[in-house]
């Protein structure tokens, strides 16, 4: 991970069969969208990892996660 650059919204890598999507989703309605789109793409599991800047939007993050 530690090579990887982002150039934008949505970006998508794949690697031997899986689909990896990079996204600076920063609010809710941002997160849906993000995790709809993944969903109308794949029949498989969707695994989510999110991180959320500490000490600010506290809120945000109960919001994310529950999405």
């Amino acid at each position: 991970l530690s090579n990887i650059s982002v150039s934008g919204r949505y970006e998508q890598l794949f690697h031997k069969g899986i689909s990896v999507v990079i996204d600076y989703a920063h609010n809710r309605e941002s997160f849906e969208a993000v995790a709809k789109a993944a969903k109308k793409r794949t029949s498989g599991r969707i695994f989510c990892v999110f991180g959320s800047v500490g000490g600010r939007g506290e809120g945000r993050r109960a919001e994310t996660s529950r999405i």
